[in-house]
């Protein structure tokens, strides 16, 4: 906690209080983190009126006049609003809005796809994680993990802490720190908005990761960083893949073998209504490689049936058990103590679900030398989002196709086992 505290949001004589909380009778005030310098005219400072013909990026802090009402001539009040998607009036980014955008639409309503009204007008105040928009909450969190402003990454020690890069090492690309830290704070947010609600959907929002030398096109050539396109997803009630079997030899591809197991933690049954099974190519590189990384569906029987009776429709995962998605019912040559090749022993029905244990998926065989995804739909029906966007969460828009041709990449990945193996022997993993 102290170490926790220190590194964050603590300063000597502050009390040891979270950010985050619904109110605290002693301050419900917190420290201005909304600096001047991510504005484009240094002279402006935080909760100045907005200006069409400023560049603004995420924690800009503007107020604005709204009408009271929606009758004409309605009295007016200033609000306080915080920018979550950059925007500059002459943008040279393709992520970047091509022209001002108002706090409030011409309808009077919010322009939630760049900003979040906050419930403070003067001063930040702490945010309530229990009824909290994304916006609110991805201020807030961001709030708590900086200590003296959105442009001043927390350093640990010698570094960046667990603002380091959070992808896998790869030359394709390295999220600056700030970067990091902003995903963090979005990370944060979905996850408590999943944690509060009743159901299983997943929640998810899409967002622009920029630095702040990158909103400003007066910055000299070079400082200019990119910007990245990035949906984060909360958690929800899924199954893992907690263990997993491969065999492979170039030499003797009859004798391939890929089991991958799917355990289920929770005290209820979870059916994988239109999940998906997938597989993306990562291979090791020396230099910048630009190849796109692309999803390939593993494809699975019609509605994922074995051979069993029970299984004429999508699979169930039993409560506190596990199913089993095999390339074949034969075992891999070989094995010690079953060199006969002898079927797999898997072929009971679970007692509570009434569904195989065991389904075999030949297309998993496609995985080696890839790595293997699940993936879910935002529901927990399983029905598939339709097209029409999102108008009142613009940031939550997505299409993720239909049963027969469903959009990969916009389906929400729960869990994935990288099969990659350089050197291509035989082996059992």
């Amino acid at each position: 906690m102290f170490n926790w505290f220190r590194n964050f949001d603590g300063s000597p004589g502050m009390p040891a209080r979270a950010f985050l909380t619904a109110r605290n009778p002693v301050s419900n005030f917190v420290p201005n983190l909304f600096g001047p310098s991510n504005l484009a005219n240094a002279n402006r400072r935080p909760g100045d009126r907005w200006s069409p013909e400023a560049s603004y990026t995420f924690g800009d802090w503007v107020t604005f006049d709204i009408p009271v009402s929606t009758a004409p001539g309605a009295p007016t009040v200033t609000r306080s609003f915080i920018c979550l998607q950059p925007h500059h009036p002459l943008s040279p980014y393709p992520h970047y809005s091509s022209g001002p955008q108002l706090p409030i639409t011409a309808g009077g309503v919010v322009n939630s796809a760049y900003w979040e009204m906050m419930p403070w007008v003067s001063h930040p105040t702490k945010t309530s994680v229990n009824t909290a928009s994304f916006g609110q909450l991805w201020v807030a969190y961001c709030n708590v993990m900086s200590r003296f402003g959105f442009n001043d990454v927390p350093q640990m020690g010698n570094g960046t802490g667990i603002f380091g890069s959070l992808e896998r090492s790869s030359p394709r690309f390295s999220f600056s720190p700030q970067k990091n830290f902003f995903l963090r704070g979005a990370l944060a947010a979905v996850n408590t908005m999943d944690l509060r609600d009743s159901d299983d959907d997943v929640t998810s929002r899409t967002i622009v990761l920029t630095d702040y030398e990158s909103v400003n096109p007066s910055q000299p050539a070079g400082r200019e960083g990119p910007q990245y396109l990035v949906t984060v997803y909360g958690t929800e009630r899924q199954p893992y893949i907690t263990e997993i079997y491969a065999r492979s030899n170039p030499a003797d591809a009859t004798n391939a073998y890929v089991a991958v197991e799917l355990h289920n933690p929770y005290p209820t049954p979870i059916k994988l209504t239109n999940w998906r099974l997938a597989r993306v190519s990562r291979p090791a590189v020396t230099g910048f490689w630009s190849s796109p990384l692309t999803l390939e569906e593993v494809l699975t029987p019609a509605g994922w049936t074995s051979d069993l009776p029970a299984a004429a429709d999508p699979p169930v995962v039993p409560p506190h058990g596990c199913i089993v998605l095999a390339s074949s019912r034969q075992l891999p040559r070989g094995l010690p103590g079953d060199p006969a090749h002898q079927p797999v022993r898997l072929d009971r029905i679970d007692t509570v679900t009434g569904k195989p244990i065991l389904y075999v998926v030949p297309h998993l065989l496609d995985a080696l030398d890839h790595e293997l995804l699940l993936l879910r739909p935002h529901r927990a029906t399983g029905d598939l989002r339709p097209p029409p966007p999102d108008l009142i969460n613009p940031l939550n828009d997505y299409n993720e196709g239909t049963a027969l041709h469903p959009n990969l990449e916009q389906m929400v990945p729960v869990d994935s086992y990288d099969f990659y193996q350089p050197d291509g022997d035989d082996r059992g993993i």
